[in-house]
């Protein structure tokens, strides 16, 4: 799937609307701001169809559960793919690496990082709505973003050393970054202890980037 897609799901005492924009969209809240209640109904309609009593509009939509769920997600294609927050197999290497070789959208409900999982900050949701019809929201709307202006003297703190996890275009945005200054910046090369990399580190102030993604 390539594109925005614009979803309207709703009952009789539900209506959300909604607008995926990448392939991983992450929705977050706290209990009773109606995310069960959203998957539910996609789930109820997934098993019931029209006798659920829901309608979905505006895309494919399933659910995906349980210990069988990669047999599952490699029967999906071109499908929304929305995944509770009791589902633990979110963190694992095997559901990212099916994540990254699929062609579905992903609408993860959590309140945890999914560090494996390169999403956008921008693409994390809130549910924002008390009543019948809820719309989903940034959580990160005001967010002062480091690579809208890559100036090291707006570092929370000055290091000796920066250390990031890839050796292409993360190493070559802090490297550029940090050009005229005295900070040393390193690859690790994604793999590498970081002691092979810069062995006397001792006494130093060092800042580790990890799982750099920079969009064009």
């Amino acid at each position: 799937m390539i594109g925005r897609v614009s979803i309207k799901i709703s009952n009789q005492r539900n209506s959300y609307k909604f607008t995926l924009n990448r392939n991983i969209t992450i929705l977050r809240g706290d209990s009773g701001t109606g995310k069960t209640t959203l998957y539910d109904m996609i789930r109820d309609y997934n098993n019931l169809g029209r006798e659920s009593g829901v309608k979905i509009s505006g895309g494919n939509i399933v659910t995906l559960e349980g210990r069988n769920w990669e047999d599952e997600l490699d029967k999906l294609s071109k499908k929304i793919v929305v995944i509770d927050e009791g589902s633990k197999f979110v963190f694992s290497k095997e559901f990212a690496n099916k994540v990254k070789g699929c062609d579905n959208y992903f609408l993860i409900i959590t309140r945890s990082y999914l560090s494996q999982l390169p999403y956008s900050v921008d693409e994390i949701y809130r549910i924002k709505g008390t009543g019948k019809n809820k719309e989903f929201e940034r959580v990160y709307t005001d967010i002062d973003k480091f690579y809208d202006n890559p100036d090291p003297n707006r570092f929370p703190f000055m290091p000796d050393i920066i250390i990031t996890e890839d050796s292409k275009s993360g190493y070559e945005f802090f490297l550029d970054t940090v050009k005229n200054t005295n900070i040393k910046c390193e690859a690790a090369g994604g793999k590498l202890p970081l002691y092979y990399i810069q062995p006397d580190i001792k006494g130093k102030i060092m800042m580790q980037i990890a799982h750099i993604k920079l969009d064009n």
